[in-house]
């Protein structure tokens, strides 16, 4: 094995700095504490008081990232602290996988240079590698992208050597992948047959990899059914991301699978296609120019509807409020959307350097990073954005492709881009800092909770805080509260116990078959003293049925229809004061 230099040792270990000073910066900080992070938060909490992961508790993720942080819990006790640390560690760990899967196709300094574009600035504003992290909506993310990522690296250290150890230990990340987030698993699977396929792996080595993947997720797997049974470990692993009100992976316009998902999986099918039938026909290259140009045009335009929207409203806000240092930060944030678009573009930059590097014959090692890369953004198709978790390998084989092994680059031109790309970054950083509409650089506020003491945005902790306080005088120390919608971080703040399964309650979740059965049986044995729930579900609903709202409110009267009727009977509104995103319910 090559040493490393000292140099290269040297910015890894600064990289690795400036993610051990975002931790800090990010400290106990969950912007999302009431939705999203507050979920997998409450989950780990109950796994460590003992319940079982999938039938006592319902969760739409792998058991991997649950499991986790309740061990961490009942090893140091329940802290949220804990999971910023957890956080921190897996950043940590990818830059060291991105540098590694980047180092394996270029040279010493261009892998660097990715490594380090994407750890400081990253594809879009919020999204370089150290706060996607931090701040990542559930920690299945984190831990799919770094199992995924060493299932890669390990792929690739086994082109040169052919040692069965790095098969072995590839199939086992990529178990920990599937375990995580069932698309994480799909990209390292994915790769790793590109890799495997390509590299001509012996009989022996196929059945090496595929036996550490059938352990990893036989053992991963086969506990949890053991104890909450298969149907409800499958519904749990399918749900939400994938199969939410029944949109699979985007190929059902659902609640969190638009319309524009569906054309970006189908137009990334056809594109795929084209690819295929230009290898193999001499007049492909017509059908592949025209798959691509079509498939690029698709994302452009589907994005601008999010890009005139976000930067219409920064120039709203800074024009109404009259704020002139606001309204000349401007240009950073038109920069910021501008890398927007750009990233937004690159599964058919992926696509475009498939055609460059088929022609001039590429090594297995960059089909399988391109493999990785362009499965890893599929889900990230038109939606103005790049995967921010795995964005080094995205660009790791763009460079190679586009920048590096094209013989009509000259130098200069190569350094011209190299400052350019630089300059980007810069300015992206220098948005990060400036910009105030990115929550992390917004002002906070510390609540007390479960978990002891935690932060949030300020504008979110000015009505937390009262309604924790009215939540204290209206359910008594120990009695059960329910939260109704996506609201699963009302458990940590009021400290109280759900008397249910379903920490959210929403289309898709816990409101429908055995889970809603399940649901309204619990609230029936155990009544909660106070109810949360969004103003929308509480008032006659006054927005279509396309509103994500009126349709989560219509789902949870439909699927708990009786117990929707006792909480209008039994239960009364308590109004207050200075509350408006949540309505507080007590028994009359």
């Amino acid at each position: 094995m090559k040493r490393v230099p000292l140099p290269t040792i040297a910015v890894l270990l600064a990289l690795e700095a400036v993610v051990a000073w975002q931790a800090a910066a990010g400290w106990r900080f969950f912007p999302s504490l009431v939705a999203d992070q507050g979920w997998y938060l409450q989950v780990a909490r109950r796994l460590s008081q003992g319940e079982v992961l999938y039938r006592d508790v319902l969760w739409s993720y792998g058991p991997l990232p649950a499991h986790a942080l309740a061990w961490l819990f009942r090893a140091w006790g329940a802290d949220v602290g804990l999971a910023t640390l957890l956080n921190a560690a897996l950043a940590a760990l990818a830059v060291m996988l991105s540098y590694g899967v980047a180092r394996a196709i270029l040279s010493a300094r261009a892998a660097l240079f990715v490594t380090s574009f994407a750890v400081l600035a990253g594809p879009f504003v919020g999204g370089d590698l150290a706060r996607a992290y931090l701040y990542a909506y559930t920690q299945a993310l984190a831990w799919g992208a770094v199992a995924s990522l060493a299932a890669l690296l390990c792929l690739l250290r086994w082109l040169p050597t052919r040692r069965a150890r790095w098969l072995w230990l590839g199939g086992a990340a990529a178990g920990l992948a599937f375990l995580a987030k069932p698309e994480f698993g799909v990209t390292a699977a994915a790769a790793s047959v590109v890799i495997c396929t390509h590299g001509r792996a012996s009989r022996q080595a196929w059945l090496s990899f595929l036996a550490a993947l059938g352990v990893t997720l036989g053992l991963g797997f086969g506990a949890q059914v053991y104890l909450a049974g298969w149907s409800a470990v499958w519904r749990g692993y399918t749900g939400y991301d994938q199969t939410t009100a029944r949109g699979l992976w985007g190929l059902q316009p659902g609640v969190l699978a638009p319309l524009r998902w569906t054309l970006g999986v189908y137009s990334m099918g056809a594109a795929l296609t084209a690819l295929w039938w230009a290898s193999h026909a001499t007049r492909g290259r017509g059908l592949w120019r025209l798959a691509v140009l079509s498939f690029g045009s698709l994302s452009a335009a589907s994005m601008l509807p999010d890009l005139a929207r976000g930067g219409g409203q920064a120039a709203l806000a800074a024009l109404r409020g009259g704020d002139w240092s606001a309204l000349s930060l401007q240009p950073f944030a038109a920069l910021s959307w501008g890398a927007a678009v750009v990233w937004g573009l690159s599964a058919p930059l992926l696509l475009l350097a498939a055609w460059s590097a088929q022609r001039r014959g590429a090594s297995t090692a960059w089909w399988g990073v391109w493999a990785f890369a362009l499965a890893a953004n599929a889900r990230f198709v038109l939606i103005a954005s790049a995967n921010p978790f795995v964005f080094a390998p995205a660009l790791a084989a763009l460079w190679l492709a586009l920048v590096e092994a094209p013989a009509a680059w000259s130098r200069p031109q190569r350094m011209r881009l190299v400052l350019g790309i630089a300059a980007v970054g810069v300015m992206n950083l220098a948005a990060q800092a400036l910009l105030r509409d990115t929550y992390f650089n917004q002002p906070r506020a510390w609540l007390a909770t479960a978990l002891g003491p935690a932060a949030v945005t300020q504008d979110l902790a000015a009505e937390i805080t009262p309604l924790q306080r009215a939540v204290q005088s209206a359910a008594a120390p120990g009695a059960p509260l329910f939260a109704v919608g996506f609201n699963p971080g009302w458990y940590l703040l009021s400290e109280r116990s759900n008397p249910t399964r379903a920490d959210v309650l929403m289309a898709g979740l816990g409101v429908t078959g055995a889970e809603a059965q399940a649901v309204a049986a619990d609230l029936a044995a155990q009544p909660p003293a106070a109810v949360i729930m969004p103003a929308g579900y509480w008032s006659a609903p006054g927005a279509p049925l396309a509103s994500s709202l009126a349709r989560d409110q219509a789902a949870v009267r439909s699927g708990l229809s009786t117990w929707w009727a006792t909480l209008l009977a039994e239960y009364t509104e308590a109004p207050v004061a200075g509350v408006s995103r949540w309505v507080l319910l007590v028994r009359r």
